[in-house]
């Protein structure tokens, strides 16, 4: 070895054995001052050995480079392990450009040793928002002030205490990421988790500047322990967080949406955990459902399991069905969707990519085609239609768009005139312009406004376009007005001037700059049903022509008030 080195390791050891006589002599004789006495020598020497490698200078033995183990402040001891076949990774003793980018220095941390100080008071709840270790706790100071200026010129490791094995830390950031993260899953209980996902909520809601950290200790649990192609994946813990996180926002809105939310994000590449996601949200929505919760907080539920049935969803279409029996005004069984047509169906029928809104319901253009006003509406209606499957129930069935009759029968309003029964629409019932500012909300959000069949927003949302008359062809506009009616009302439409018995015309001047709100609800016949389908919607005309009664009005009679009423001038 050149003078140099010689010089410098004597050196260190002179100062190593001052350090050791100075905690001696001034009665510092705590187990933890001279424990991180030792530290300092030794981590010492192994950036001089970084120092003089980078400066040219052989190393003389491949146990010259080292693993140091850092212990936490209370350990007795620092055990530095020069020749470990283990632990070691030694430097060439020839330098060459490709040794001279590697780390020689090797330092692992025993996590077990430091999770006690994140338990203090604020420690965790700082490292979740990316405030530095050593404002936390003091004890933490000299870890952290080590890290800051050792990475990323040394290899640190942080040994789990969970399920141990190491894990690089490429910076100060990464490292205590791990800590926190390993302190949770060691301790196993739902106190811990609860905690994580109440400060996670406090977070979301109230503190925008922590989400990004927030974010990245969340993807390192996710990609750790919770994904389903994770290394050390713990099923129990994943479902025990979803579960949890659903659960303690019960029916608050603003809770449940950033949380469910920011979870989707987490777990946006895992179809796995999207089902697991998905399945606890719909038990939960029909614990809310049963709760009699409002329209506000079943929206935000809609879109969410919109979203989550287009990542994870089938990849055909497969609506919620309601059958029909027989009776006076339909003479035979039919089946009809639950809820409107949505975006989300759409996409599956057509076999579009997903689209941004899967759980609002789908609205037809209503664009001018060739000067025709309907031609794009029926154009769209055809190729929906046309790309349908066959309706489960048998080879015989099919697809088609409600006759008025059957429509007035799924909707409930054969004797009432709207689904819920005889009340007026309230804003807990229907989805109507109450409000200058009513807007398109989510299907299936309006519990008080079900049918009694459990048939959802037949009042309110978008208008559904309804057979009046047995029509394939259209030559014109007029033919196809004729043929079709609106039925339900929509989010445009006044409360006072909606019923379920009354279906509106289609109108080709009334479009105007307003956006269209006509949409769809499907039903299922049987071929053979195909004539009876046609007379009972004639049998239905006649009969509400003959209920209607001429409004007429009444024959002053000779001496009678009329004669009294005083002349106009």
């Amino acid at each position: 070895m050149k003078r140099r080195t010689v010089v410098s390791w004597l050196g260190g050891g002179v100062l190593a054995a001052g350090l050791a006589l100075a905690a001696t002599f001034f009665g510092l004789q705590s187990l933890e001052v001279a424990s991180w006495l030792a530290g300092v020598a030794s981590l010492w020497a192994a950036l001089l050995t970084l120092v003089l490698a980078r400066d040219g200078i052989a190393v003389a033995s491949p146990a010259s480079a080292g693993t140091a183990i850092l212990p936490s402040p209370d350990a007795p001891q620092v055990t530095v392990p020069a020749g470990s076949p283990e632990t070691v990774r030694s430097a060439s003793a020839v330098p060459d450009p490709a040794y001279e980018a590697r780390q020689v220095a090797h330092v692992r941390i025993a996590a077990e040793a430091w999770i006690p100080y994140l338990h203090r008071p604020g420690v965790s709840e700082g490292l979740l928002r990316g405030m530095p270790a050593r404002e936390l706790c003091p004890a933490l100071a000299p870890l952290d002030e080590f890290l800051e200026h050792a990475l990323p010129e040394i290899d640190v490791e942080v040994r789990t205490a969970h399920r141990p094995h190491d894990v690089p830390a490429d910076s100060v950031a990464r490292f205590w990421t791990v800590l926190l993260i390993d302190s949770i899953v060691q301790d196993g209980g739902l106190g811990l988790q609860r905690w994580i996902l109440r400060e996670t909520d406090t977070i979301l809601r109230n503190e925008p500047a922590a989400v990004p950290r927030l974010r990245e200790m969340w993807r390192w649990l996710f990609d750790t322990y919770l994904s389903a192609t994770a290394p050390y994946r713990e099923t129990g813990l994943a479902n025990s967080l979803i579960a949890e996180a659903i659960s303690q926002c019960g029916g608050e809105h603003k809770r449940l949406y950033p949380n469910v939310s920011f979870l989707i994000e987490i777990a946006r590449d895992d179809p796995v955990t999207l089902r697991r996601i998905r399945d606890e949200l719909q038990q939960h929505d029909a614990v809310l459902r049963a709760r009699g919760s409002g329209p506000a907080t079943l929206k935000r539920v809609r879109i969410l399991l919109g979203r989550l049935g287009a990542a994870v969803g089938p990849s055909v279409f497969t609506p919620d069905l309601v059958g029909f029996s027989a009776s006076a005004i339909c003479p035979y069984p039919f089946q009809a969707m639950r809820y409107p047509l949505r975006v989300g169906d759409v996409d599956l029928i057509l076999r579009r990519p997903p689209g941004s809104e899967p759980a609002m319901p789908y609205v037809l253009p209503q664009d001018r085609v060739d000067g025709s006003a309907f031609a794009g509406m029926w154009r769209e209606l055809s190729n929906l239609l046309g790309s349908l499957p066959r309706p489960p129930g048998g080879d015989d069935w099919r697809w088609d768009i409600p006759t008025v009759a059957e429509w007035i029968t799924l909707s409930g309003c054969v004797a009432q005139p709207y689904p819920w029964g005889l009340d007026p629409p309230t804003p807990l019932h229907a989805n109507l312009k109450f409000t200058p500012d009513s807007r398109l909300s989510p299907v299936g959000a309006y519990e008080a406004g079900r049918s009694p069949d459990d048939v959802y927003d037949c009042c309110g949302g978008v208008h559904e376009i309804v057979r009046e008359l047995p029509h394939e062809r259209f030559d014109g506009d007029r033919r196809f007005e004729g043929a079709f009616r609106l039925a339900g009302g929509s989010y445009l439409s006044p409360p006072h001037g909606v019923t379920g018995q009354r279906f509106r015309h289609l109108s080709r001047d009334d479009r105007g700059d307003r956006p269209s709100c006509v949409g769809i609800r499907l039903i299922g016949y049987r071929e053979r049903d195909e004539a009876t389908r046609w007379e009972a919607l004639r049998a239905y005309r006649v009969g509400r022509q003959k209920r209607a009664a001429p409004r007429m009005s009444p024959r002053p009679r000779p001496g009678g008030d009329s004669a009294q009423r005083p002349a106009r001038r």
